[in-house]
């Protein structure tokens, strides 16, 4: 089985971590400090809690949209967004 650590804390992750699973995997765009190079980062449930905490624009949502994105409502009122009347 493989054991997966944190990569911010290093802690070995426990089963509530695996169960979470928060991973990103993806290859970093041009123009970033790591351009080209595959990411692969593991957080433990304290350490995503952390980096949400630390967010200024909350990427936690109620519902199944992106929260970020031009159609979420936390974006609309950051940016005081109007959808457009066709």
């Amino acid at each position: 089985m493989k054991k997966t650590i944190c990569n911010k804390c290093g802690k070995p992750f426990d089963m509530w971590d695996a169960q979470e699973d928060f991973s990103i995997y993806r290859r970093a765009g041009y123009g970033t400090r790591y351009d080209g190079s595959w990411i692969r980062l593991d957080l433990c449930c304290d350490c995503m809690e952390d980096l949400i905490e630390s967010c200024k624009i909350s990427p936690v949502s109620e519902t199944p949209e992106e929260p970020g994105t031009e159609t979420s409502s936390e974006y609309q009122v950051t940016l005081n967004w109007e959808e457009p009347s066709f």
